[in-house]
């Protein structure tokens, strides 16, 4: 076989046809396939003989080539400049290593080595594409010779790789318990699941009829991120008063470049939950001011005030007995369950509760906690702090100094029905 020089180096196919006939002279035709590889080039100009290896390349990867470079001429080959180049109607081959290479002189039968490298970027279509090398130099009598050769390439594989992807990995939300009018703080952990990412921005989007706004500009530029690389995006937003107690959701969208220099935007939603104002007010006490003394049981009837935001269920208010603040002891009465109050409707209640007979004087805080469901089916407590007034002494042992005019005022009450 005669192999042109200007044919690509590279693998083709050869058919091998086969005609023959048997004893009962039937004909048989077989074909065979036969491959063949051109490596090497022989020169017009008989100096320089090329010869490659390494020319199954691999999508989205980095390939290097060897390309042997042998005198085979009679004399040495001076100022010898190999230059390997891509047509430029391949965009998605390039030489990123040994592209143009020079040497002084190849002596005669010395061989040289180059090492491209190329890039063959993954969504190059798999298939055979040829480089040019070209060769310049001259002989012992300075004459100058310059040969072109077509080197065939394949890409025949891709590599598998992680793509680029920034997603959110947590983010935090401070205070943890967000109320109409609160201002919080949104901390946002970005990371990069993939290969490297390019000019990173991440933009928060509130809605015009939200309750959230921002006071700082919710475009955030966070630059490159590499794999496995992690930032940190701050937000500071503000709720309006009027804010429903409910679930909210904010697109959060990261947009960014991958590593082929091609953009990509992924959009998360980040929820934030407003929970309502809670809070409980007595009113119309009776009686009022509350004065006790040891031993005594008292009722106390007052209506019940909700200061909030939305209304509440399964509302009950009871009696709470703690004796390192107050000589106040619960029965069943401490107890009662009123269910739904809304905002601004004064609920009427009874409770009742007794004094501990050996109760000290003085003044003290008689605690009613209020146990209520809000709208996330949460349970709220607030406790509300009564004064109380415990007047006479306990102890009956204890000897009563009265003088001649604390003796006239009593009998003037127990005379008029007034208690002492």
């Amino acid at each position: 076989m005669y192999v042109e020089s200007n044919c690509p180096l590279g693998a083709y196919s050869l058919t091998l046809e086969l005609e023959y006939t048997d004893t009962s002279d039937t004909t048989y035709v077989d074909s065979v396939q036969i491959g063949v590889v051109v490596d090497a080039v022989m020169p017009l100009n008989p100096l320089l003989a090329t010869n490659v290896t390494g020319y199954d390349l691999t999508a989205g990867n980095e390939n290097e080539m060897s390309i042997f470079i042998t005198n085979i001429g009679k004399t040495d080959a001076y100022d010898v400049k190999a230059a390997l180049t891509v047509p430029s109607t391949v965009s998605e081959i390039s030489i990123v290593e040994e592209s143009y290479v020079t040497f002084d002189v190849v002596n005669y039968v010395e061989t040289v080595l180059l090492h491209p490298v190329l890039y063959v970027e993954s969504n190059c279509p798999l298939g055979a594409y040829s480089l040019t090398l070209e060769l310049e130099y001259t002989d012992t009598s300075d004459t100058t010779y310059v040969d072109s050769v077509q080197i065939g390439v394949a890409v025949n594989s891709v590599e598998p790789k992680e793509r680029t992807k920034v997603a959110i990995q947590d983010f935090h939300v401070t205070p943890t318990r967000a109320l109409p009018g609160d201002e919080l703080t949104v901390e946002l952990e970005l990371k990069n699941w993939g290969s490297k990412a390019y000019d990173v921005e991440a933009q928060l989007t509130i809605d015009s009829q939200s309750p959230f706004f921002s006071p700082d500009p919710t475009l955030v530029f966070v630059g490159d991120l590499g794999s496995n690389q992690t930032t940190t995006v701050v937000y500071n937003l503000n709720i309006s008063g009027d804010a429903d107690a409910q679930l909210y959701s904010l697109p959060l969208v990261i947009s960014y470049y991958d590593v082929d220099d091609q953009p990509d935007s992924l959009t998360e939603d980040i929820s934030i939950g407003v929970h309502s104002i809670v809070n409980f007010q007595l009113l119309d006490i009776q009686p009022s001011p509350v004065t006790v003394t040891p031993g005594e049981a008292l009722t106390i009837e007052a209506d019940l005030l909700l200061l909030g935001t939305e209304a509440v269920d399964f509302v009950e208010v009871q009696i709470v007995e703690n004796r390192s603040i107050g000589p106040f002891l619960t029965v069943p009465e401490s107890y009662e369950y009123i269910g739904r109050v809304d905002p601004d409707s004064p609920v009427l209640f009874t409770i009742q509760f007794t004094v501990d007979s050996d109760a000290t004087s003085g003044s003290y805080a008689l605690q009613i906690k209020v146990d209520c469901w809000d709208g996330y089916n949460q349970l709220r407590q607030v406790t509300i702090e009564l004064p109380v007034v415990v007047d006479g002494a306990s102890n009956g042992n204890e000897e009563t100094n009265l003088t001649l005019w604390e003796i006239i005022l009593i009998a003037l009450r127990i005379l008029f029905g007034v208690r002492p």
